[in-house]
């Protein structure tokens, strides 16, 4: 067998570097794609809830802008559901409509409603 020449050792060097260079890459793109894998497949916790007394704050609302036409007050906000308060003046309409992204329900808190369906 012949000796090694210096060509050879600095060849199985760079070999040696590149190995443990692409090993170091695959070993964290591996814990990469673990960890995205590990947190999609985790259940996310309960939201927190909260609990507002809605005609106190229809009150305040209205105290605080007796003469305003219609008042918003939103509670809650994400991108699949939206929680808010509308404060009507006397005489104001709001058309029940849909909405393409989310679900909603109309709830009358206090006053004199009148509703109507118009189907078209």
């Amino acid at each position: 067998m012949t000796e090694p020449t210096s060509a050879d050792l600095l060849l199985l060097r760079r070999r040696v570097v590149l190995y443990r260079v692409l090993s170091l890459v695959l070993t964290v793109s591996l814990l990469g794609v673990l960890f995205a894998v590990k947190r999609a497949m985790t259940v996310p916790e309960d939201p927190e809830v909260e609990v507002f007394d809605v005609p106190a704050v229809f009150e305040s609302l209205a105290k605080k802008n007796p003469d305003a036409a219609d008042i918003s007050d939103t509670f809650f906000f994400s991108d699949s559901a939206t929680v808010h308060l509308h404060v009507m003046g006397r005489g104001q309409a709001c058309p029940l409509h849909i909405h393409r992204r989310t679900h909603e329900a109309t709830v009358i808190v206090a006053g004199q409603a009148e509703v109507h369906q118009i189907w078209g």
